[in-house]
């Protein structure tokens, strides 16, 4: 007995011993980021404090991941700082099927003759060129990834798309709201690998992507980020939608920083999930848009806005307000988020909106640069009509 409690004690004070040694490593191996400081005179976020900037021409920063929704994609000229382009989309159902009825625009875009203009430019710049594979159904979602045979019909159509079109990637968009059962994330992490291991024995050359919200690290929702980091080749945060058409307040959609102001912020949500993911699989997704209200009162601080006025935005509209003398629109700045909003009064009432310009452009990419992100994707190509104050931005700095 006694040597039996002796054993016991040696290998209690082991254990012990090795998870000290375990703890200590992750602590002294762990990163961390420090609260990000702004340097005015250069219009920069700065992820440590004795960071300074120099005039050296720098390095590029990584992918322009663009996507192109079918509703802009008549006439529609590719920028030729986008590295990779992604169709968005065709849309799926619970049975793992590929929705191709008449009505679906997705579908049809993508099988006439409207999207040869664009296939032309990929195939003359050498784009790469990918397909978002999109559902923002709960229902259809969690149909799917409780059916084994579900998956496997919606893989098999995935492949076939591959061979057929011979895309260079793959992007799933399932935007999944809200919590799941543990063995529905379990299941779909299951359909990830799936689709990821038949990828990498027919068509090792076609990346995998995923979309997922901005702050997903903290919530208990589809993605399992320790299992998928190890699956995917890159995971796209959805860097805006922190304020949306419904909110009551307006306020920035694409915060850079002011989390305790707005609630939440790009910064903070990017390092919560790179304690899962390596940074450099992260691709930061930026706004061509962002949400206008009809709001009480002109005054960002107080205003509210008016039920059912909210609506999106595109960077070319915003500036067509600006352009517009007859709207007297002002251009404001939002120090807290680093972003730009408007204000003016038509009909007597006061509307709100936020945007971004080259100045936020700028701070999301120091966060990128700073965070050794892996690129930038825009949200969406088209947004911008003919302005191109943004791609100026992304071309000097990717």
């Amino acid at each position: 007995m006694s040597r039996f409690i002796t054993y016991l004690i040696t290998t209690s004070a082991i254990t012990l011993l090795g998870l000290l040694f375990i703890f200590s490593y992750q602590e002294a191996n762990r990163i961390i980021f420090p609260i990000p400081t702004i340097d005015h005179s250069k219009n920069k976020v700065l992820g440590e404090y004795n960071y300074t900037s120099t005039e050296e021409p720098k390095k590029k920063l990584g992918i322009v991941y663009g996507f192109l929704p079918y509703w802009t994609v008549d006439n529609y000229q590719i920028h030729p700082s986008v590295s990779h382009l992604a169709f968005f989309r065709l849309a799926v159902n619970g049975k793992g099927e590929i929705i191709n009825r008449a009505g679906d625009g997705g579908y049809q875009i993508y099988h006439d003759q409207r999207i040869q203009s664009i296939l032309d430019q990929v195939n003359q710049r050498k784009t790469n060129f990918e397909l978002t594979i999109f559902s923002a159904q709960n229902e259809e979602i969690k149909k799917l990834i409780n059916c084994s045979l579900c998956q496997e019909n919606l893989i098999n159509e995935i492949l076939t798309l591959v061979e057929t079109d011979k895309l260079d990637g793959i992007n799933l968009d399932f935007e999944y709201l809200g919590s799941i059962s543990p063995t529905e994330r379990e299941a779909f992490t299951h359909f990830v690998y799936q689709l990821k291991n038949e990828l990498s024995l027919k068509y090792p050359r076609t990346k995998l992507s995923i979309d997922v919200y901005g702050g997903a690290a903290r919530m208990n929702n589809i993605w399992d980020f320790p299992k998928l980091a190890k699956i995917v080749d890159r995971i796209i945060v959805m860097g805006y939608d922190y304020k949306t058409r419904k909110s009551s307040s307006p306020g920035p959609g694409a915060p850079t920083l002011g989390k305790n102001i707005w609630g939440g912020d790009i910064w903070d949500d990017i390092i919560s999930l790179t304690r899962f993911v390596p940074s450099e699989k992260i691709v930061l997704a930026v706004p061509f848009y962002g949400y206008i209200w009809q709001t009480t009162t002109n005054d960002l601080n107080t205003a509210k806005t008016i039920p059912d006025t909210g609506r999106a935005m595109t960077y070319r509209e915003a500036q067509n307000i600006l352009a517009d003398k007859s709207k007297n629109a002002q251009e404001k700045w939002d120090e807290h988020s680093l972003t730009p909003y408007l204000i003016y009064q038509q009909d007597e009432q006061w509307r709100i909106g936020f945007f971004e310009n080259e100045r936020s452009l700028n701070y999301k990419i120091d966060l990128i640069e700073k965070l050794n992100l892996g690129g930038i994707a825009v949200w969406a190509l088209g947004f911008e009509g003919e302005y191109q104050e943004l791609w100026e931005i992304i071309n000097e700095r990717f």
